[in-house]
């Protein structure tokens, strides 16, 4: 017996390529919509990661280079799995909580211990940003090739109050954007590191199987180039930059994409740091104190060519680092003497009714609404948040869900 089903022509292989070609598309669109949600939400990982590789850390990086050759990228590679294990967990915090590293330590440990982790943070970022703006005088130098070039008393001061009007002025989009453009100026490191002509098997060795030192300095300088590497201010700025671009839990595994290749570039950036003076100066037996130095020492041993990309990756290491130093340090004492503002602009402040859904209770609160859709709205009694039931009293609307009062 035929069932109607039956009666039906069978599609042809014309037909059947139709409805691939139609369903083709779709696949691609939700392909290229990941691609575009994993865009939108890098940032965070990548200048938290890049701003590491400071004007110190260039000279850390290449002090080791040059005093024991490749024999400590060990070290190195051991402390990429530390630092991306820590700022994934600082990324993690801001995304479930909202709030940054600071705003966390004064409800768990009090204000006490606050003020003091927030004064320590403030004399370290302040010693730290001065050091950026020398990586700035230094790198100034390196490009002019004249240690004594009147260049730097006008781009210093400039490069100053550029970051400051960046800084105080701009929207959190606006900076992220130019902080990225700036990252780019560590690909310098790479052509640099080539042009000194290293020994590929030795840099495999010193990765793999290193030579320990026994000598007096090599277990300091290990210790100096994971200190270097892994930054308190990194920690800070990544959570409140994560917290205050809005990113959501159902959002977090791009975030967990972009803290950890971030964490893989930012280390092999510095690995070709110290393959770039390995390959040169220990050859050589030139040993070197700066960044400025090693710049310089290049110049005679591997060309003009890799001292000039030495010199444009530390301006723009010390101008990344110059700008997020202070923006950690203006996130972290806002946060620890609750001030729920941050990189977003505020667009309105007014009061909302919250019905909380964890102790069901309904209270008023004033909050403030920002550009990157994030709330500081939280239940005084069990400190939940739903954003979802976050309502004007006056005409029942939402600001959230798209909605605005007027």
């Amino acid at each position: 017996m035929k069932t109607p089903d039956s009666n039906a022509p069978e599609p042809n292989m014309q037909d059947r390529a139709q409805h691939d070609k139609r369903a083709r598309p779709h696949f691609r669109s939700r392909r290229f919509s990941h691609v575009l949600r994993l865009l939108s939400i890098l940032g965070p990982g990548l200048i938290a990661a890049n701003a590491g590789n400071d004007a110190g850390g260039v000279a850390t990086y290449s002090s080791a280079g040059a005093s024991y050759g490749y024999n400590l990228l060990w070290a190195l590679a051991i402390t990429t799995v530390f630092v991306a294990i820590s700022q994934e967990m600082c990324a993690r915090m801001g995304t479930v909580t909202g709030k940054g590293l600071a705003d966390l330590i004064r409800e768990e440990f009090g204000v006490r211990w606050t003020v003091i982790a927030m004064l320590a943070l403030l004399v370290a970022n302040a010693g730290i940003t001065i050091s950026e703006f020398i990586g700035v005088a230094a790198s100034v130098q390196v490009l002019a090739n004249d240690p004594q070039t009147p260049l730097i008393y006008l781009i210093v001061p400039l490069a100053g109050l550029v970051l400051w009007w960046l800084v105080t002025q701009g929207t959190y989009r606006r900076v992220e954007l130019v902080f990225l453009l700036i990252s780019l100026g560590f690909l310098a490191y790479i052509p640099a590191a080539f042009a000194a002509h290293p020994n590929w098997h030795m840099v495999a060795r010193g990765f793999i199987a290193p030579q320990l030192n026994i000598d007096a300095n090599y277990w300091p300088t290990t210790a100096a180039l994971v200190g270097t590497t892994l930054s308190p201010y990194m920690l800070f700025y990544i959570q409140s930059a994560v917290a205050d671009k809005g990113i959501r839990p159902d959002e977090y595994i791009y975030e967990k994409i972009d803290v950890y290749s971030s964490t893989i570039f930012s280390n092999m950036i510095a690995a070709f740091m110290i393959i770039a003076t390995g390959a040169t100066l220990y050859v050589a037996h030139r040993a070197v104190t700066t960044a400025a130095d090693a710049a310089y020492a290049l110049r005679t041993f591997a060309g003009q060519y890799a001292s000039v990309l030495f010199g444009f990756g530390l301006f723009g290491a010390s101008l990344l680092a110059g700008a997020v130093l202070p923006l950690t340090t203006a996130y972290a004492i806002t946060e620890a003497f609750g001030f729920e503002l941050s990189g977003s602009a505020c667009l309105s402040v007014h009061l909302y009714r919250y019905d909380c859904p964890g102790c069901t209770r309904l209270t008023y609160s004033r909050i403030a609404i920002y550009q990157s859709a994030h709330c500081a709205a939280r239940c005084k009694c069990c400190h939940a948040a739903d954003f979802a039931r976050l309502y004007h009293p006056a005409c029942e609307q939402s600001p959230l869900n798209g909605a605005s009062c007027k």
